[in-house]
């Protein structure tokens, strides 16, 4: 995170105003494949994103739940983790999938959620990206009962590699 954190924090709070006036204009879930589920979250995020490689990629985000169960709501008072996904949402079957997770202290990527999850703000910077990065990713929340992906919202991200720099400064 070193090297990214001075913008990024810049970037944050701007991107969470950006981030839910897109989430008033757009409807989110409403994505090919989605159309039958019944999602019990939504984040509001890029659906596309692009970085370089060796850079920092900040991902702004929101998130609003849809409990099945009135007992199954979201809290801010309790214990809140954000992970993120990559590949698949049905991360149970392939715990290799889960790049980041709060609660763990290693993760395998270098993530960090930057956004007050209290506050349903996701957002989240990915530090030094490479081009094995490049696949998309699906965000989840566990909050006591209440445990929920954004199946229907992932974020595709691709990775360039830095070559595209050095074609960039030659010009």
């Amino acid at each position: 995170m070193e090297g990214c954190s001075s913008e990024m924090a810049a970037f944050s709070q701007n991107m969470l105003t950006v981030s839910v006036l897109l989430s008033v204009f757009l409807l989110s879930g409403v994505q090919a494949g989605c159309k039958d589920k019944n999602p019990n979250l939504n984040i509001t995020a890029p659906k596309k994103i692009e970085a370089l490689s060796g850079s920092c990629l900040l991902i702004p985000c929101s998130f609003r739940e849809i409990p099945e169960k009135p007992e199954e709501t979201f809290d801010n008072k309790k214990e809140i983790f954000g992970i993120w996904i990559k590949s698949d949402p049905a991360f149970e079957k392939n715990l290799k999938n889960v790049i980041y997770n709060s609660s763990l202290s290693q993760n395998s990527y270098a993530v960090n959620i930057s956004g007050n999850l209290r506050e349903k703000n996701c957002t989240s910077v990915f530090s030094n990206v490479n081009s094995n990065q490049t696949d998309k990713y699906f965000f989840r929340i566990e909050n006591g009962w209440f445990r929920a992906t954004a199946e229907c919202d992932p974020v595709n991200i691709t990775v360039r590699g830095s070559e595209s720099r050095v074609k960039e400064n030659s010009l």
